[in-house]
């Protein structure tokens, strides 16, 4: 006994179904294996001058310097607000 052929529209769903499966993992594989573009910019490429700016390095010394003893201490003391039981509560839980 022969089979009858697969009517035309399931064969053409079919190859559609297994084309569109096979093009989303062919673009999620791309993606991923992909690497990423990274962009710096110029400023971050030059060089870098090895020697000290002395001028920078006296306006950092006369900076104000503060230390611990001269801070103020900070103490944050909790907000307690008092709440009312309801009757409907306690009753259910008996």
């Amino acid at each position: 006994m022969r089979r009858p052929p697969a009517p035309t529209i399931v064969t053409i769903a079919v190859f559609t179904t297994m084309t569109v499966v096979l093009w989303i993992f062919i673009s999620v594989y791309s993606i991923l294996i992909k690497k990423a573009d990274v962009e710096v910019p110029q400023k971050l490429l030059e060089p870098i001058d090895p020697n000290l700016d002395q001028k920078i390095l006296e306006e950092i010394s006369k900076r104000t310097f503060i230390t611990e003893d001269q801070t103020i201490p900070l103490t944050i003391e909790p907000i307690v607000t008092p709440q009312q039981i309801s009757t409907s509560s306690a009753a259910s839980r008996e």
